[in-house]
């Protein structure tokens, strides 16, 4: 009897200890709060990231970051994405960028070459890079109304 019981306890540590492990693999999501720096003119206004951080998900990464105002400017690297120009939306990318603004939600073309995102520098806890694009309205079916997004530069911990 006692064996019996021993023997339940053990398959039981050993369920949840596989269902435990399995988790992390499946939704290894990391993020990192202060993790750097990050400004842009938005618009012709000067944005300096206040409180940035990055958040990892299966080899993809977010860097977003917030300025005064509090509204967010968000970077979107698709998984795999290495040292050299990207280019935003379309293609084969999954890479893009979003800006929410008041009732307006700001996104880079999904159909592609609005802009580029540059990784200078990256290693498996740090990337740096340039970026420069234009965004229009989500909901928008036209792109009579943008908002330009120019000197970018990101240096932030993963």
């Amino acid at each position: 009897m006692r064996i019996d019981i021993f023997k339940r306890s053990v398959l039981l540590a050993t369920l949840v200890l596989i269902a435990a492990c399995d988790l992390k693999t499946r939704f290894p999501t990391q993020s990192k709060q202060m993790a750097g720096t990050l400004t842009a003119t938005i618009g012709g206004a000067s944005m300096a990231s206040l409180n940035t951080f990055t958040i990892r998900n299966n080899g993809e990464v977010d860097i977003r970051g917030a300025g005064t105002n509090q509204r967010e400017l968000h970077l979107h690297l698709a998984a795999g994405t290495g040292i050299g120009v990207i280019t935003l939306g379309g293609g084969s990318t999954n890479s893009f960028a979003e800006y929410p603004y008041d009732a307006a939600h700001w996104v880079t073309d999904p159909l592609g070459n609005t802009g580029t995102i540059t990784v200078t520098s990256k290693s498996s806890s740090h990337i740096i890079g340039t970026f420069s694009f234009t965004m229009y309205i989500a909901d928008s079916n036209s792109h009579a109304i943008s908002l330009v997004v120019t000197n970018g530069v990101f240096d932030v911990d993963l």
